[in-house]
Parts: C-alpha cells; structure tokens; sequence
C-alpha cells in the first residue's frame, strides 16, 4: 500500500477594515472556508494566521510573522488564502 504524503500548509485571513473587523463576519467564513479545503484536498493546517490590517499598507505584523514562520519550517509545502486579495491589493 502506497503511503500518502501529507501535505503542511499555513492558511492567512484577513480583514481590511474595522467595520468588517468588529462584524466578525469575514474572518470566521474564511476559517469555515479554509477547514473545508482542508478536509477536501487531505492539507494538514500548522497554523491559521488572523489578521485585521489594510493590504493597502505594508505594516502587518502578523503576515510578517507567517513569512518567518514559513521560512524556519521546511515541512509547509502551501501558503493558502480565501482569495488573493487578502495577501495585496
């Protein structure tokens, strides 16, 4: 029996602005979304990094956090968002 290759990924969401911040609506249905994927595809998830920063500004902590973390840990194979606006605009 062949032994499948588990697949590392770490998943970003992001909110844009306090309004969808403090609704709480875009972060959780990104999580539902990413869980799903997950499950779909067979991608174990290390990390999900939560954000609530504008892409218009370069100044988000935690993104910066997820780049190191990626590049320290050599078993994540997928960096995954929603959708790609939510790394840049």
């Amino acid at each position: 029996m062949e032994e499948k290759e588990i697949k590392y990924v770490v998943w970003y969401a992001r909110v844009s602005s306090y309004e969808q911040a403090q609704k709480n609506l875009s972060i959780p249905m990104q999580v539902q979304q990413i869980k799903e994927y997950a499950a779909m595809h067979g991608y174990e998830i290390k990390q999900i990094y939560e954000e609530k920063h504008s892409a218009f500004k370069w100044k988000r902590p935690i993104f910066h956090q997820m780049l190191k973390d990626i590049k320290k840990d050599k078993d994540i194979t997928w960096l995954v968002v929603a959708k790609w606006d939510r790394i840049s605009r």
